[in-house]
């Protein structure tokens, strides 16, 4: 089921873009089993959340672990050398999009998932509020998002870069 995750297909996707084969750097764990909470994994995710990343050629070809998403995924966009711009002020607008990723369009779209979608039914008034609480965060969000692409193909400059690749799943998990 962890595979499922939006913050695992971000990730995948990367990986598959920059034509990397992840099997070897993803560290796969069933985490219905608790396996996120054993040594192995703790030892590269401290967090024992989920994406997790072990590059067993990192820097000055040591292994080096990695986690979060965005993380993981500056990192594997500054090694490969892929959907960074060069230019410092498209950089500079990269890094705007995808910390607003991270701070607001994930952390609020996947509470409006959770209480959308798997809080309890005999909890209806909290239930109830967490969607419209984070709905209305989510809606704002959004709001941003089409303001800021219109008349625009990507999010930043005229290529496509890492935020679209980081932004769109969790934008196209809300029109599922």
């Amino acid at each position: 089921r962890s595979l499922e995750s939006i913050t695992m297909l971000m990730v995948r996707r990367l990986l598959r873009f920059i034509s990397v084969v992840y099997l070897s750097f993803l560290l796969v764990i069933n985490i219905g089993k608790g396996e996120q909470f054993t040594s192995g994994f703790v030892g590269v995710n401290p967090n024992s959340k989920i994406p997790a990343l072990l590059d067993k050629e990192g820097p000055d070809g040591k292994p080096i672990n990695l986690f979060e998403s965005a993380s993981i995924a500056l990192y594997l966009a500054e090694k490969y050398n892929r959907f960074i711009p060069s230019d410092a002020r498209l950089r500079a607008e990269l890094f705007n999009w995808v910390f607003w990723q991270m701070g607001g369009q994930g952390p609020f779209t996947g509470q409006f998932g959770h209480f959308f979608v798997y809080a309890p039914a005999d909890k209806a008034e909290t239930r109830d509020y967490g969607t419209a609480r984070y709905g209305m965060e989510v809606q704002r969000l959004c709001d941003v998002l089409d303001k800021h692409l219109a008349g625009r193909n990507y999010l930043v400059g005229d290529e496509y870069t890492l935020a679209d690749i980081l932004i769109f799943p969790w934008f196209n998990q809300l029109r599922i």
